[in-house]
């Protein structure tokens, strides 16, 4: 079996209801808050497949990637949720808000640290895992971080079957014989946001997989990437028209209200298309809070 580890993301097909808004949570005992956690997602009754509940480019991207690996292996797509913990993209879930990120209304970091909360909300066991041919996990770095003795443990178990899309510069040295290692040259191949680097990273290399039959063998693959990226070298990205923070909301009300863009990575890239330069943090800063704003005016 092949199985793939992706993170979820906040784009969802379905909006939460209160009990799974996490921003709603107020008992100060980290335990607790677990506790009511997972009973209040238990006893919805809106559910959906965790497959067809998130939705945007990234998530587009994860489920490219299983579809491909599907054409050649048994493949088994698992979601990293911070309000799951890992769930097979098959089980029926509630719509939920809850995540890693820092100074965001729905963060854990409200009560404890990404690894403990994880450690708490987490039930699939290393050993659920069965008839390993590779694991291939496509996480960002805050999932990363969270989930790192879960990932040390999967290592211990596997060994090199498992394989870490890694895009970083700054890694975990105790993972490095299982990272993949791609950078940003990959975006004169693919242009995109940082955010799903590594999900469009791994669906192009299912597809070298499939088609060029490579071996799941970690220096066979990390030499193919190499050789891919290379060939990008000497390319050099146009670099885009930079514009003040006032002419840069003018164009994201834009995005918000006549085009229905609520996702910040979506909006980026639609940025970059028309030529204008944003550094990415300031982007998703000034698109959120515009969108809050906006929301908040609406009601």
């Amino acid at each position: 079996m092949l199985y793939i580890i992706s993170n979820c993301t906040n784009s969802k097909k379905l909006a939460p209801n209160k009990d799974s808004l996490f921003r709603n949570y107020t008992n100060n005992i980290t335990k607790n808050v677990v506790l009511d956690w997972k009973t209040n997602l238990l006893n919805s009754n809106n559910k959906i497949k965790a497959k067809d509940l998130y939705k945007g480019v990234t998530w587009k991207a994860t489920l490219d990637c299983a579809n491909e690996f599907s054409i050649k292996f048994p493949t088994k797509l698992l979601v990293a949720s911070a309000g799951y913990g890992i769930i097979d993209s098959e089980k029926m879930i509630s719509s939920y808000g809850i995540t890693f990120s820092k100074n965001q209304l729905d963060s854990i970091h409200q009560y404890c640290l990404n690894e403990v909360w994880w450690n708490n909300i987490n039930e699939f066991p290393v050993n659920k895992f069965k008839n390993v041919s590779a694991i291939f996990i496509c996480l960002s770095n805050e999932y990363l971080n969270a989930t790192d003795k879960y990932i040390d443990k999967l290592i211990k178990i596997y060994s090199k079957k498992v394989f870490i899309i890694n895009i970083s510069k700054k890694y975990e040295l105790k993972f490095k014989n299982n990272y993949l290692n791609f950078d940003s040259r990959f975006n004169l191949y693919e242009p995109g946001t940082l955010i799903n680097l590594s999900q469009r990273a791994l669906r192009w290399l299912s597809k070298e997989i499939v088609e060029n039959k490579l071996e799941l063998n970690h220096d066979i693959l990390q030499e193919h990437i190499n050789t891919f990226l290379n060939n990008f070298e000497n390319i050099r990205i146009k670099k885009g028209k930079k514009i003040e923070d006032t002419d840069l909301r003018i164009i994201l009300s834009d995005f918000i209200l006549k085009e229905h863009i609520l996702s910040a990575s979506k909006g980026l890239t639609l940025l970059r298309e028309k030529g204008i330069s944003c550094e990415q943090k300031r982007f998703h800063n000034l698109f959120n809070n515009l969108k809050k704003e906006i929301i908040t005016n609406e009601k």
